[in-house]
């Protein structure tokens, strides 16, 4: 290495953190440019014959600067090192730690939403039963009614033709069959008049003659009162039908019943 002052205050060495102070180290190495200068100086103003001393006492003195000054410069430079080394091992534990720890929270978070995942599934699952067993509930539920309705059609279909034939015989009953009319008969010898009778025999006579069977007579109203129902007749005008055409004593129950069943 050449021993000028160029040479000695390089500033190309690596640069690294956490070293020496590098205005220390410049003025160090300035003292040492200045020294090596001065030793320059006086070899050129010595005399011829102690030269070859002076030279070589001076190019100790210089090797022995340039020595330290290189140890210096190697320490500088290690513990640099050591610095930034221990530096980028920190650092790599701490990105080590740190990723660690997300990747252990990242797990935990994975494992919380596969837990709610599970629980909502079950939840469905519950649901999904719940709501099967009430659909087999309501088609039970179903049947019946229809085949309760079924039935109760059936029984209604089969009392509405008994009614209709009933009504029939009743109407076959009411009409009698239509009879020749008689030939004209010669006119009878006029007879004595007779003798008045009393409106006191006329009553015992009337309340002589035998009243209709009450039985008869309800089951003809109640066919009546029925065909005139579903024939869409109100009730004041059925009732008032069979007041004026029957001697019933259970007219009101009668309509009650009939217009019950055809509803």
């Amino acid at each position: 290495m050449a021993l000028d002052r160029n040479s000695i205050e390089r500033r190309d060495f690596p640069a690294a953190r956490r070293g020496y102070d590098p205005d220390e180290v410049d003025r160090h190495l300035r003292e040492i440019s200045e020294q090596v200068d001065q030793i320059q100086s006086a070899q050129l103003d010595a005399p011829a014959q102690a030269a070859p001393t002076v030279a070589a006492e001076a190019a100790d003195q210089v090797r022995t600067i340039v020595e330290a000054a290189e140890r210096s410069a190697s320490d500088i430079a290690d513990r640099a090192e050591g610095e930034a080394r221990k530096i980028t091992d920190e650092a790599s534990r701490a990105a080590r730690e740190s990723r660690e720890r997300s990747d252990a929270e990242s797990a935990a978070q994975i494992r919380r939403v596969e837990e709610a995942a599970a629980q909502m599934l079950q939840r469905a699952e519950s649901v999904d039963q719940e709501v099967t067993r009430l659909l087999d509930d309501i088609r039970a539920a179903s049947d019946n009614i229809v085949g309760t309705l079924k039935g109760g059609a059936s029984s209604l279909q089969s009392d509405l033709e008994g009614i209709r034939s009933g009504l029939g015989e009743i109407s076959d009953v009411e009409q009698p069959e239509a009879q020749p009319e008689p030939e004209p008969e010669p006119e009878p010898e006029p007879e004595p008049e007779p003798e008045p009778i009393e409106e006191e025999e006329i009553i015992e006579e009337e309340e002589e003659e035998p009243a209709p069977a009450a039985g008869e007579g309800s089951e003809g109203a109640r066919l009546i009162a029925l065909n005139m129902a579903l024939n869409g007749t109100s009730r004041e005008e059925t009732g008032a039908y069979l007041e004026e055409n029957f001697d019933l004593d259970d007219r009101e129950a009668i309509l009650d019943d009939v217009y019950s069943r055809v509803g």
